[in-house]
This record gives structure tokens, C-alpha cells and sequence, in this order.
């Protein structure tokens, strides 16, 4: 888990007040983190590369973005 913190709901009864605090930093980075998988996509297609994305993590332990199909082995030299 990349919460800095994992608090289960159930632990609070309802109308409970609490206090969250964002690490802004971390926010933004995380942020950008998103934003590159979006670049990703937009490379893929802009290379005709139109596999649909199924799943994608963006997170700083290693971000990825996974696609239905594949790319022929010969192929992937002339995309990079």
C-alpha cells in the first residue's frame, strides 16, 4: 500500500469528525505520476498503436500501463 497511513472505516463510528492531512509534494508527484501514464496512451495512438488499455499504476514503487494485445516483436524497434 503507498498510503502513508491505512485507517479502516469501520473504526469510526458515523458522525465521527476527523482531520486529513495531504502531503502536498507526494500529491503533485503522484500527480504527475497519473498524468504520464495519460502520455503513454496518447504515444501509443499517435504511433498506431491502438491496443486498448486495461489497467495502469501509477505509483512510485513502478508505474505501469498494461494493454489488451501485443505488439509484434519485430515491430516494437521502429516505436522506440
Amino acid at each position: 500500500n503507498n498510503a502513508t497511513a491505512t485507517i479502516m472505516a469501520d473504526n469510526f463510528p458515523v458522525g465521527s469528525h476527523v482531520k486529513v492531512e495531504v502531503d502536498g509534494d507526494r500529491r503533485s508527484f503522484l500527480s504527475e505520476c497519473h498524468s504520464a501514464g495519460h502520455a503513454i496512451d496518447s504515444a501509443m495512438e499517435r504511433c498506431g498503436q491502438n491496443l486498448p488499455p486495461t489497467k495502469g499504476y501509477h505509483f512510485l514503487d513502478g508505474s505501469y500501463v498494461e494493454y489488451k494485445g501485443s505488439i509484434k516483436p519485430e515491430e516494437r524497434a521502429n516505436l522506440v
